[in-house]
């Protein structure tokens, strides 16, 4: 049967996954953590990917990635495949590093945006690869936080979304506790991310099962025109007119999930 083809068009942000062959670890030195993050950069410059959030684990990664030049594939070709050559070549070894084709599921509503954000920072808490998300070095969440200096490929979108650094690490602090995704506030209208809001509201759990997304209609608009305001009655949302919405013009229909994780 076929592969379903992948839903590519300029502006979207997807979910992106890969792991190792048989679920074999992908990093096995610091060089090799480094390198692949060298690869993210080498994919913003040549291929426009952009990146808001990423977390590299021992067998496995995550990435929310936008491409302003509906190019995923190519991108995407060209970061794991460069990798998997300088894998094979420094470690002496043969075969595919990388579990089949890389996993992609596009983002359609603000729900599921921030549930993959709170996801790729609690992913190593979860793992039981360190205690506090700050702690991994290979995760992006230092750097939105302020905790580290954030590296020239990675974008501030995540940080814009919630206007300052305390709000975004109390969101991520709530996936921690496993508190319900319900308890954070309502993100009205209009959304983060310009487009329909799903009926479907996902709840953190303590296992942090893999976030999904809905199969929903939705037409893409803004990707931000908002910002995420901390004050003492609650957050709120404000247009933010340094951030202005812009139309991609683009329509799908019945979007699926396209990747799995285990």
């Amino acid at each position: 049967m076929p592969r379903a083809p992948r839903t590519l068009a300029a502006g979207l942000l997807y979910h992106v996954t890969a792991r190792g062959n048989a679920k074999a670890p992908i990093f096995l030195v610091d060089a090799d953590w480094e390198v692949f993050l060298s690869g993210l950069a080498v994919a913003r410059n040549l291929d426009g990917m952009l990146c808001h959030a990423y977390c590299l684990m021992e067998n496995h990664y995550h990435l929310l990635v936008e491409t302003p030049r509906a190019n995923l594939d190519d991108a995407m070709q060209r970061l794991n495949g460069t990798y998997a050559i300088r894998f094979n070549r420094h470690h002496v070894r043969t075969g595919h590093v990388f579990q089949g084709r890389y996993g992609a599921t596009l983002i359609t509503d603000d729900d599921y945006a921030l549930a993959v954000v709170q996801y790729i920072a609690c992913n190593p808490v979860r793992a039981g690869a360190c205690t506090a998300p700050q702690e991994w070095r290979w995760s992006s969440y230092a750097a939105t936080a302020g905790l580290e200096p954030r590296p020239a490929f990675l974008t501030t979108r995540v940080l814009e979304w919630f206007g300052d650094r305390d709000a975004y690490q109390e969101f991520v602090a709530a996936g921690l506790d496993a508190v319900s995704r319900e308890l954070r506030p309502s993100l009205g209208e209009p959304s983060l991310l310009g487009i329909r809001q799903s009926s479907r509201r996902p709840t953190a759990n303590t296992d942090m099962a893999w976030p999904r997304s809905p199969t929903i209609s939705v037409s893409t608009t803004a990707l931000c025109g908002v910002r995420f305001v901390a004050t003492s009655q609650g957050a709120i949302l404000v247009p933010d007119p340094v951030f202005a919405p812009h139309e991609s013009g683009v329509s799908m229909q019945r979007v699926n999930t396209l990747a799995t994780w285990a």
